[in-house]
């Protein structure tokens, strides 16, 4: 294992210098810090946070990346998650990505820093890889959550294409056919949900034309995206298949002067207590169940005694489910 002694070498300082390089509160010549952090880097060095706790092997701690912290799906599974994990001893650490390769990377390097003893985490991209696999050498046990992008992780997913596919076909049987779904740009070309809402068009006989899908970006100004591409595309429904564009997206349908549902139907994704309030239909999930499930099962990686070196990653799916209020309207032809 990599130490900060290898790295003093490698950067021809002591070992205090190294110390002082990796904590911000410590004054160090810009020069020298940036010598040794391009040392460490090099030689693939994490330097260690927690050495006190790693006495008795464990760390107790959780690392929790998520992507949006005003996103109303992941503040409630970080309660339940928290909570779990507080009854069985563990402590989270909570962070945000913000989509954003470099916060991404800022927050994994933190988690192995610290020894954390294990990751709930939505990857952004790929780009962090090597941090993704530096963990097995500090046995810290990764559960990728929501998105696919490591095949050889363990994983925990919401079966996002029966959810779009279910509240699709729910639109379609109502007679809609020109329907807008709002989704990430960071999800184009590997969403689940795009491909329930394309499986649910093409069975309806429904022209799928390119204008249907809108893709926005986490700066964008959602609202007057939506506001532009609901005016060009003229939709008599709207999907929203995440908490994060669904007001905005209640915002552009009130910009436009169209009341839900009598000038367009509406359904969102990620059901919550403000949408029961506004009658929204929306596409729910068992909340309490999935960060149990999370929970249950990072601490089963933690906990196992497998040892034969080949790992054959799981992974696990929880089915959503449509709660039908008042915000759809049947049409004619």
């Amino acid at each position: 294992m990599i130490t900060s002694r290898d790295v003093a070498k490698l950067a021809k300082v002591s070992q205090t210098t190294v110390s002082r390089a990796f904590r911000d509160e410590c004054y160090i010549h810009p020069e020298t810090r940036k010598r040794v952090l391009e040392a460490a880097n090099q030689l693939g060095y994490f330097p260690n946070y927690s050495a006190k706790s790693l006495k008795k092997r464990q760390s107790k701690i959780i690392g929790l990346l998520l992507t949006n912290y005003s996103n109303k799906f992941y503040t409630t599974i970080t309660q339940s998650v928290e909570s779990h994990m507080n009854d069985n001893g563990y402590r989270l650490m909570l962070t945000f990505s913000d989509e954003k390769p470099d916060k991404e990377r800022k927050y994994l390097e933190s988690f192995i820093s610290s020894r954390v003893d294990g990751i709930i985490y939505i990857p952004v991209s790929r780009e962090n890889e090597d941090l993704v696999k530096a963990t097995e050498q500090f046995d810290i046990k990764v559960l990728q959550f929501t998105r696919n992008l490591y095949e050889y992780l363990d994983s925990f997913f919401i079966d996002d294409e029966l959810g779009a596919y279910t509240a699709t076909r729910y639109l379609t049987n109502m007679g809609h056919r020109r329907i807008l779904i709002i989704e990430s740009e960071i999800n184009r070309g590997a969403s689940m949900k795009i491909e329930g809402y394309r499986r649910a068009m093409r069975e309806a006989g429904a022209e799928l034309i390119p204008e249907g899908m809108l893709y926005l970006n986490a700066d964008a100004d959602p609202t007057s995206a939506i506001a532009y591409a609901a005016s060009d595309l003229r939709p008599t429904a709207i999907l929203s298949s995440s908490s994060m564009f669904t007001l905005p997206a209640l915002n552009a349908c009130q910009r436009l002067k169209l009341n839900i549902p009598e000038d367009i139907s509406f359904i969102a994704y990620d059901d919550n207590e403000w949408l029961d309030f506004m009658h929204i239909d929306a596409v729910a999930h068992p909340m309490d169940e999935i960060g149990a499930q999370i929970s249950d099962f990072l601490l089963k990686m933690i906990n196992s005694k497998e040892d034969d070196g080949v790992h054959q990653p799981v992974v696990r799916m929880i089915k959503p489910h449509l709660v039908v209020r008042s915000s759809v309207k049947r049409i004619e032809g």
